[in-house]
């Protein structure tokens, strides 16, 4: 039997229907996924802050850890380096030191301070003018590092690498003309970030103070029951 025109209008309605069914259905779909992915992208986001990554020298592949997991031994590795050309130079070397400093270690408000002291001192004409040369050798024993993991800095709570360099620094003028020979000590705070060309090591010192062991030992054990950094001004 042929279909007359209103079985064939019948049968369009009802097909132009179902395919009214499935595009809805696949908007839903559609729509529940947007708005998942919404979620995701937000709690990335929202985490960004509780993921680093460090790029070891010498290592070509980066390694993500989360605070809390930053280990010790890299802690030393990264604090000795600093150190190292703190308290390590020759008269023609001590500015690319802390050019290095300022660029790959210090932290903005370090490196402003840093330099103020630096100028209001003249060290650098100092330095060049007597032509002094800096020996530094670490002393393991009597230096300790840690991951303090999440502590209060200001009104921010940040995964704070810490720690004590102690070596001893040896200085001569004139080349080989002895000045002094002398144990130093530092107390160090940094915080660990993403790593850039400029920052293999992935940490960025935030605060370093200088003076006798015993005191610095005091109040880094302090920091650590605390879970409180010290005032920049007791730096």
């Amino acid at each position: 039997m042929s279909k007359t025109y209103l079985d064939q209008l019948i049968e369009a309605y009802r097909t132009n229907s179902n395919f009214k069914k499935i595009v809805l259905a696949l908007l839903l779909v559609i729509g529940i996924q947007a708005v998942a992915l919404v979620v995701t992208t937000e709690k990335l986001i929202s985490n960004l802050d509780r993921t680093r990554y460090i790029l070891s020298p010498g290592i070509a592949t980066m390694t993500v850890v989360r605070p809390g997991e930053l280990p010790s031994s890299y802690i030393e590795e990264a604090f000795r380096y600093a150190t190292s050309l703190l308290n390590g130079w020759t008269y023609s070397s001590i500015k690319d030191n802390y050019k290095t400093l300022f660029e790959r270690f210090y932290a903005r408000d370090l490196t402003v301070k840093t330099q103020a002291n630096i100028n209001a001192m003249n060290y650098f004409e100092d330095v060049s003018n007597r032509k002094l040369i800096s020996f530094w050798q670490a002393i393991p024993e009597e230096s300790e590092f840690h991951w303090c993991g999440e502590v209060q800095a200001r009104k921010e709570v940040k995964g704070v690498a810490c720690g004590i360099v102690t070596g001893e620094q040896s200085l001569y003028a004139d080349h080989n003309i002895p000045i002094k020979k002398e144990k130093v000590s530092y107390l160090i705070y940094a915080t660990n970030v993403a790593p850039t060309l400029n920052n293999l090591f992935a940490i960025e010192i935030s605060r370093l103070k200088r003076g006798p062991l015993y005191v610095l030992k005091e109040e880094l054990a302090k920091s650590l029951k605390d879970g409180v950094l010290p005032s920049e001004d007791e730096l």
